[in-house]
């Protein structure tokens, strides 16, 4: 529906005088609604993660809306910690669920999503990270579509929908430490998607999820042990 001449006006009215003049009840004003609670959303959602870059973000363009780069490396440790704690729950409940018996059939590809971070700057870790975060998220969320093709149990699906999430906040502050650090190059990106083929029966495609959950386990307890912290400090001497 297109909107009217005075509700296109309204558009570019505050915040939260918008909010006053949606009690019309049309179509478009209730996109607007929709549209002005979504943008809240991720802006509060962006202040309980300290500050990182937007959600939108695909560049450098936001990075004064990040936290300091001392605070992000503490925010980017912290949050990696806390879901490794969490990490085999989400193993155990994946091989529970599809009913995986031959664990060795859901070993990842060997050489392929592996951190590489030994006598490497903070600066190389960092990028590493963020390009194995981006790859992991991607495939986790082909992962979590075709889950929702197998079950209907929200519990589940909110599940995977928080480790999505999780690596999502560790990306945008990831993104915030390379544009704070002058590094910033999306350009760098090597994306292995990893995507279930049509052809592919139900069980193939259910160990093809198995390798990723497998393969995030992996990434997540690697990315744990390092202390980030320390190594930034061992940058500075």
């Amino acid at each position: 529906m297109v909107c009217s001449k005075f509700e296109q006006e309204n558009l570019h009215q505050p915040r939260i005088q918008q909010l006053a003049l949606v009690g019309f009840g049309n179509t478009c004003n209730m996109k607007l609604l929709a549209g002005i609670v979504q943008l809240l959303f991720l802006q509060n959602w962006s202040l309980m993660m300290g500050r990182a870059m937007p959600v939108s973000s695909t560049s450098c363009v936001h990075s004064n809306n990040c936290s300091d780069i001392d605070t992000i490396v503490v925010q980017i440790q912290n949050k990696i910690r806390q879901m490794n704690a969490i990490a085999q729950n989400l193993t155990d409940q994946y091989i529970q669920r599809n009913g995986i018996t031959n664990l060795s059939q859901c070993n990842p590809e060997s050489g392929k999503g592996i951190l590489k971070t030994k006598n490497n700057s903070i600066e190389q870790t960092m990028n590493e990270l963020y390009n194995i975060s981006v790859n992991i998220r991607d495939a986790l969320h082909n992962v979590t579509e075709f889950q929702k093709t197998l079950t209907s149990r929200q519990p589940w699906f909110d599940q995977l929908d928080n480790t999505e999430t999780g690596i999502e906040v560790i990306i945008l502050n990831l993104r915030c430490y390379l544009c704070k650090a002058n590094i910033w190059n999306q350009d760098t990106v090597r994306r292995h998607h990893t995507y279930f083929s049509q052809n592919n029966s139900t069980y193939a495609k259910k160990i093809s999820g198995c390798k990723v959950i497998m393969k995030y386990r992996n990434i997540i307890s690697q990315a744990a042990e390092i202390d980030f912290v320390a190594l930034r400090n061992s940058g500075r001497k």
